[in-house]
């Protein structure tokens, strides 16, 4: 039997635009920086070669399995490419951002340098009494369903930006995030039995799902999208901080004794818009 030559599309993001490459000049369109992180992910999925056959460009797709049985880096491979297909180089710089992490333990896979690491196993875990983040990091899982990252700490502390997307979170025991200019949940699930506390950070939740008490402190929460819901304490306290909820669900936090309410506003500014609370227990 014989099989032709399917062009399946890459799809690429840009911020909340989706592009389709399907031919040679869409993907010059796209062969640049700020979609290395894509490009890369492309590459390792051999979904590059892929297109490159489809298309009837067999010299490149065999040169991308060369170089690759020559453990030549992401970046020389890409800009190979470029080169063949007379594109702009991409700058050698970008090889230091993106990582693929194929270790359960993360702990083993972060530098002090800025990373973005796609999570390469269905699960992995970040396990250490206290856990110290040097410069930015991205967590991406590849999709929510299939990829768990647990996480046992007392503590994450950090000064930059800390982002989690595309995958299920599993706490097992109270945790703090403190200091980070930002930490952002985006496409994450939340499970946690144990209630996680935000102390001096900027927290944003975006198309999330949080089985949480979370616990804000002289902090900012902003959430759009997103479900609160189930947790036996607050699904929400707010101390000290301001609160901005937009198209988000509360409902189903709280226990029958009525100690917790679904949220707790204390010494805070709220903006809630088009949000919906009930069933609280």
């Amino acid at each position: 039997m014989k099989f032709g030559r399917i062009l399946v599309p890459l799809i690429f993001k840009d911020e909340d635009k989706e592009i389709t490459v399907k031919t040679i000049p869409q993907l010059k369109e796209v062969f640049k920086a700020k979609f290395y992180f894509q490009l890369v992910e492309y590459l390792h999925n051999r979904r590059l070669e892929k297109l490159f056959f489809a298309l009837g460009m067999d010299d490149i797709k065999e040169k991308i399995e060369k170089l690759k049985e020559e453990k030549k880096e992401d970046i020389v491979i890409l800009n190979e490419i470029a080169k063949i297909l007379g594109f702009e180089p991409l700058p050698e710089n970008l090889s230091n951002s993106v990582k693929f992490a194929e270790k359960p333990n993360l702990l083993e896979e972060i530098s002090n340098q800025d990373q973005s690491i796609t999570l390469s196993l269905n699960k992995h875990f970040l396990k250490s009494k206290e856990i110290e983040l040097k410069g930015s990091k991205i967590f991406k899982g590849r999709n929510i369903e299939n990829t768990e990252l647990e996480i046992e700490a007392d503590v994450i502390k950090g000064k930059e930006s800390l982002v989690f997307k595309n995958l299920t979170l599993i706490i097992n025991k109270e945790i703090i995030f403190e200091g980070f200019r930002e930490v952002e949940f985006r496409n994450v699930k939340i499970n946690s039995k144990k209630p996680i506390k935000f102390i001096n950070t900027t927290l944003r939740i975006i198309d999330s799902d949080i089985v949480v008490d979370l616990y804000i402190e002289k902090s900012n929460l902003d959430a759009i999208n997103t479900l609160f819901h189930d947790s036996k304490e607050h699904g929400i306290f707010c101390l000290e901080s301001s609160l901005s909820l937009k198209d988000c669900k509360v409902f189903g936090n709280g226990n029958k004794e009525g100690i917790y309410p679904q949220m707790w506003i204390k010494n805070s500014i709220a903006k809630i818009e088009n949000t919906e609370e009930y069933e609280s227990v």
